[in-house]
């Protein structure tokens, strides 16, 4: 019966053990490609410009909304993405009508190298969503304004094509956002700080610098 401790405690020793020595070579033998190290970090994107459709499910009435946006992005190891948003449009006054958006959400997504120097941008998720329209403002001299506003949850979806892989670069693309109230799609202009930088690890170099 004593036996049975030690017995147990070797038994357990044997098994991490082994598990380590596993890892460790499973480890050891992965191929380093670009699908595996990578960088991660932070960078901010700004949109000083957005031109938007958009279309009021209840009225049935389109506008045209400039607005533009600002996100904080962090990066994993893998180039997975979250990102952290907040914008502000305003529609073009059409017939005495005017729209103003504000929209505060989040996005995951994942980056994609491009063929040469660029990337893709690939992102969904969730937001709030708020609208305002003002109709019979000032184009006919009348003062009677009808006043409406709408507040809900919409997905925010995004795919912009960077043209550089450095620090800092230039993006353009597509955006929108679906909900059952105000929604919208339209071609945006991106400009990113920070990372990242996709770097490129092939098997190939690992065996060349093994070698050295």
């Amino acid at each position: 019966m004593k036996r049975l401790p030690i017995i147990g405690i070797f038994l357990l020793f044997s098994f991490f053990s082994g598990a380590h020595f596993k890892s460790t070579t499973l480890l050891e033998t992965k191929p380093i490609d670009s699908t595996y190290f990578k960088n991660r970090g932070i960078f901010v994107t700004l949109s000083p410009l957005m031109v938007s459709s958009s279309i009021n499910t209840d009225t049935k009435e389109h506008f045209f909304i400039v607005s533009g946006r600002i996100g904080v992005n962090w990066t994993t190891k893998k180039y997975r993405k979250f990102q952290l948003f907040g914008a502000l449009g305003s529609g073009i006054r059409v017939f005495g009508t005017e729209i103003t958006t504000r929209e505060l959400g989040f996005t995951v997504g994942k980056l994609y190298k491009g063929k040469n120097h660029g990337f893709w941008d690939l992102s969904t998720g969730l937001s709030y969503f708020g609208c305002k329209i003002v109709t019979g403002a000032n184009w006919f001299g009348t003062s009677s304004l009808k006043v409406s506003q709408t507040h809900t949850y919409g997905i925010p979806f995004e795919a912009t094509f960077y043209a550089s892989k450095f620090p800092v670069g230039l993006g353009i693309g597509i955006a929108g956002n679906l909900n059952i109230n105000q929604p919208y799609i339209g071609c945006i202009l991106r400009m990113r700080f920070g990372n990242p930088v996709l770097k490129v690890h092939s098997t190939l170099k690992r065996k060349h610098s093994s070698i050295i």
